[in-house]
């Protein structure tokens, strides 16, 4: 039966191990001082060589001939070990056993001596697939095992692994082995399966296989059946499905040289052929890196491109810059993204996008190059002018002419002079007055229903004189413009009319200063609306009211809104006091009708004309209800 290269040719000894030489040399030390600890795991990318060296390990420690760094390989353990049938080397998967049930039956088996090896060593494959009980059971025996025991996990994603198991094991990072070494060590196994393989087809190989061993192994095995000659380059990119090497070379080539036309007809080419956008978006990403170091660095070591497109690479690179080479590659990044996101429905469209975009921009230039361009302009040249709003026409004058302030002052006229006369500046343009803002009125609020006032009683007080006839409000003062002439002055404050204050000027500016008091503070109105000014006592004005309107209002902030409101009506500083009065109790009014009568369309229309605000709506005044002792006195009589 036929055995795949990547499990007959996986390494039997520490030196075998291709790339992870600072691995193999610790554990072979740790083996040979006997400071072998009791739990390892091992990280890395998939396909480097983590369960091998798990295997090596398992077999230096329980080889007959151990513990050992080289073990025999042909006692019975380990042959048993190698073929993954001996019952003291237990090989898990993670994946499949990630349950509580798995780790406690492990933890119940550990606490027997193996059967006939010197210790009993778990190997825990893909360990971060473990459940958080499956973790918190194996914490304690992963901790303190017994002495018979070893743990061996290993893992693809670390910081899957709770940091309290990885405290407790020795860490062993496995790296992804270089291009270079993995094409000399599929040159030896080619040699050994008596196989004709070109350099090329091996150096594409080894760049598909992208740092593993193991991908790289399965893709020889793949070419070695579908060639029936000599494998080469263009063989290794039929069987992977990908653009050829020319495609990608003159692509960017065409790039390069601003042909915009030229590069969309190569991706309407690769299309056509049913390459798959996002392969070969991932073909444009790695040139974009190999370009994007090979101009950082000039190290060819680090270049994975192969075949022409490594001559083509070479070729850009020298007149190509960092942040050209910066800019394809993160467009390439940003269309690779929108195709693995699915942001367009057809893919093809993010290649079109970034090819189109590459081609048009033609390159960046550099912020040195920018920078020392700028340096070689003559002094007059660098320097930008500058033109204020006092500055003269440069034209040859006699004499300087005078400097215009923005606001010029009135000054005294000097004596005349036998002078040159000089050019006329630009006059200073006059500044336009502000535009008068009008300042917006309050959207229409919830009728204000809460606090209910209804149950406290209604202050007894004689009705407000009304005029006979209307007498229109006179319209608001617009504030004059400010004279550009001379510098503003602040306003004095509106001298107060000679005598006291009576309560007539109240009754007449009361309503001015509850329509002021509304376009400035419309929440104000519901506690103001039920105070009725009744008299003026040392220059007060004395509100009358209920006890708990009077205690509402009794704040500072609201008080100090009123003494501005009335100032600024009356013309004179005002003070205010509030005096409780007892009144008779109506019958309270349901808060429903309340509302249907501030939706009736009379009330409505009424609003819409005088563009008001609704601040309370009562229905017809219901009878008043004598006081419950008044009542019990007209009984008795």
């Amino acid at each position: 039966m036929y055995e795949v290269m990547a499990r007959r040719y996986r390494p039997a000894l520490f030196d075998e191990v291709v790339g992870q030489e600072h691995i193999a040399a610790t554990l072979k030390n740790a083996i040979t001082r006997d400071r072998v600890a009791h739990a390892y795991i091992f990280t890395g990318g998939h396909g480097c060589g983590k369960t091998t060296m798990a295997r090596i390990l398992a077999k230096a420690l329980v080889c007959q001939n151990g513990p050992t760094p080289q073990p025999c390989g042909v006692c019975p353990i380990c042959l048993d070990v190698a073929a993954g049938r001996d019952s003291d080397v237990l090989e898990i998967d993670g994946a499949s056993n990630n349950g509580i049930e798995q780790i406690r039956l492990l933890r119940e088996q550990a606490a027997y001596v193996p059967t006939r090896a010197r210790y009993k060593i778990y190997i825990i494959d893909e360990v971060h697939m473990l459940s958080d009980g499956a973790f918190n059971a194996l914490l304690k025996t992963l901790e303190e095992p017994p002495r018979h025991v070893k743990f061996i996990l290993a893992t693809t994603d670390p910081h899957k692994v709770p940091d309290t198991i990885l405290s407790r094991c020795q860490r062993f990072d496995f790296r992804l082995v270089p291009q270079g070494k993995l094409a000399g060590f599929f040159r030896t196994l080619a040699t050994q399966e008596k196989a004709a393989i070109s350099d090329d087809a091996l150096e594409a190989v080894a760049a598909f296989a992208e740092g593993s061993v193991r991908d790289g192994l399965v893709l020889l095995d793949q070419l070695l059946s579908f060639s029936d000659g000599e494998v080469t380059r263009v063989d290794v990119e039929s069987v992977r499905g990908v653009a050829s090497s020319e495609i990608v070379a003159g692509l960017c080539l065409k790039i390069a040289a601003g042909d915009a036309a030229g590069a969309l007809a190569v991706v309407d080419e690769v299309a056509s052929r049913g390459t798959n956008v996002g392969d070969f978006l991932d073909q444009l990403i790695s040139f974009g890196r190999d370009l994007m170091v090979f101009v950082a660095g000039k190290n060819e070591e680090v270049v994975s491109a192969y075949g022409p497109a490594r001559q083509t690479l070479l070729q850009l690179a020298a007149n190509t810059s960092l942040e050209t080479a910066l800019l394809y590659l993160d467009v390439f990044t940003q269309a690779r993204t929108r195709v693995r996101s699915r942001a367009l429905s057809n893919p093809l469209v993010s290649l079109e996008m970034a090819v189109a975009r590459l081609a048009g921009l033609g390159g960046v230039t550099p912020v040195a190059e920018i920078l020392q361009q700028l340096s070689g302009l003559p002094a007059a040249n660098r320097a930008l002018p500058v033109r204020t709003r006092a500055s003269a026409p440069a034209e040859p004058v006699a004499a300087p002419a005078p400097e215009v302030p923005l606001e010029p002052e009135p000054a005294p006229v000097p004596a005349a002079e036998p002078i040159v006369e000089p050019v006329k500046p630009e006059p200073a343009p006059t500044p336009e007055p502000a535009p008068s803002v009008e300042p917006s009125r309050p959207e229409p609020v919830a009728m204000p229903f809460e606090p209910d006032f209804s149950d406290e009683p209604e202050p007894e007080y004689e009705p407000m004189p009304v005029a006979d006839e209307f007498v229109p409000m006179e319209p608001a003062r617009q504030p004059e413009p400010l004279q550009s002439s001379e510098p503003a002055q602040p306003s004095a404050a509106p001298a107060a009319p000679a005598g006291s204050l009576t309560l007539d000027e109240v009754m007449a500016g009361w309503s001015k200063i509850l329509d002021l008091l509304t376009d400035r503070h419309p929440a104000d109105m519901r506690h103001i609306i039920k105070l009725t000014p009744e008299g003026v006592e040392e220059g007060a004005i004395v509100l009358a009211g209920t006890s708990t309107m009077v205690d509402a209002y009794n704040d500072e902030l609201r008080l100090s809104r009123l003494r501005e409101c009335a100032a600024d009506v009356l013309r004179r500083p005002v003070e205010f006091r509030f005096v409780a009065r007892k009144a008779k109790r109506e019958a309270p009014v349901d808060n429903k009708a309340r509302t249907q009568l501030a939706r009736h369309p009379a009330v409505d229309t009424v609003r819409s004309l005088f563009d008001g605000v609704i601040v309370d709506c009562q229905p017809a005044a219901a009878p008043a209800l004598e006081d419950e002792a008044d009542s019990e006195n007209e009984e008795d009589a």
